[in-house]
């Protein structure tokens, strides 16, 4: 009765905090974060490390061992789980459950990771750190086309890509089902033993002609040059032309006449994609957490029909899936169902309390669905 008597006596101070929150509930309707599929906290991470052909007990000693106590100053790790494997280090740091801001310390470990691999033996592939493992696709789409190869559909990707992260709201677009580029060099092992030459050597020579360093910086006073240096493998013909010293003649082999040079796509591939049975590359969009799904797919949806008028005719550009209809389907099934529900109350207890009473009683129920909106939207 306490309350009951205290909120007649306060009025006015009453019916300004009921109206505020239905206010503020109506306008968290239409502001308030939605989705398909909620947002889900992932406290892990995985660092992968590749050493190929070390054995898993020497990976464990110079890979792992380092890179643990390194990601261990990490004050908000909890604990660190890792696999040591022929040639794979693989590492899963966890963070404490009080720690809401993954982003930061995401961040930390990257660049502790980064930090700690300037130790790691010389041949270490640089280690991969994936941390976005709760990130849920609103919309992909499908680049696809019989006259374009997968090295263009990919430029074309990279392209949409651009324009898609500049939408306000994105978190990011990632491009799935691109194939690596190789260089494949393909010879007969008769030749090769002709020439007194092995895999072995025609690798070394490629990693010793392929060196991309800086020139320095010559500075003549009034102008400073910068110096580029040259040699660098770019293309099949730099690749051909590279020279090859034979150990049995001394002699200098050129790649070109002892094997075949071509330029292909990894093989096996390590993922493909296909829309409506053709090869394409997927792009996966994922936008903020605090972004509404509706909103945010309207603005994506106006920049991906820009797009559509820059690409070349014959390039396919089609919507896989869109989060939006089926979010927009049950939000407004709800706001449907609440105002039925609305009416019929309303109805029913005018009906047997008359109209005074009756709408005294039923102002209960949008009321307290604001109410709930409101506080919905202030945490």
């Amino acid at each position: 009765m306490f309350l009951t008597r205290a909120a007649f006596r306060q009025q006015p101070v009453l019916f300004f905090v009921v109206g505020l929150l239905m206010v503020f509930g109506a306008v968290s309707y239409f502001t308030l974060p939605a989705r398909e599929d909620p947002e889900i906290l992932i406290r892990e991470a995985v660092v992968t490390t590749v050493y190929p052909g070390l054995e898993a007990e020497r990976v464990e000693r110079l890979i792992t061992k380092p890179l643990e106590e390194a990601i261990l100053t990490i004050p908000e790790v909890e604990e660190i789980k890792s696999i040591s494997q022929d040639g794979v280090s693989i590492i899963k740091p966890e963070v404490y459950d009080r720690f809401t801001d993954l982003g930061a310390i995401w961040d930390q470990l990257e660049e502790t990771v980064k930090n700690a691999a300037d130790d790691l033996p010389e041949g270490t592939f640089a280690p991969t750190v994936i941390d976005d493992f709760g990130d849920v696709a609103v919309m992909t789409l499908a680049l696809h086309g019989d006259d374009y190869d997968m090295a263009e559909l990919y430029d074309y990707a990279q392209h949409v890509r651009d324009q898609l992260i500049a939408v306000e709201g994105t978190k990011k677009v990632d491009i799935l089902g691109a194939l690596e580029e190789r260089m494949f060099i393909e010879f007969e092992d008769s030749v090769l033993s002709q020439a007194g030459l092995s895999p072995d050597l025609i690798a070394a020579a490629l990693r010793q002609q392929n060196i991309i360093r800086s020139g320095g910086e010559l500075d003549t006073g009034d102008v400073a040059f910068i110096l580029r240096p040259t040699g660098d493998l770019q293309s099949v013909d730099d690749i051909e032309r590279v020279l090859i010293r034979s150990p049995v003649s001394n002699a200098l082999v050129q790649l070109g006449d002892i094997a075949t040079v071509r330029r292909g796509f990894e093989d096996p591939p390590t993922q493909k994609a296909y829309y409506n049975g053709q090869e394409a590359i997927i792009l996966s969009v994922a936008m903020q957490p605090t972004e509404s799904v509706i909103t945010y797919s309207e603005r994506a949806s106006a920049a991906i029909a820009e797009i559509s008028k820059t690409l070349p005719v014959g390039l396919g550009f089609d919507t896989v899936t869109y989060e939006s209809h089926k979010v927009e389907r049950a939000v407004y099934g709800v706001t449907l169902n609440m105002l039925q529900t609305l009416a019929i109350v309303m109805g029913v207890v005018i009906l047997f309390l008359g109209l005074r009473t009756g709408l005294i009683v039923g102002a209960i129920i949008p009321s307290v669905i604001l109410a709930t909106l409101a506080v919905m939207g202030f945490f």
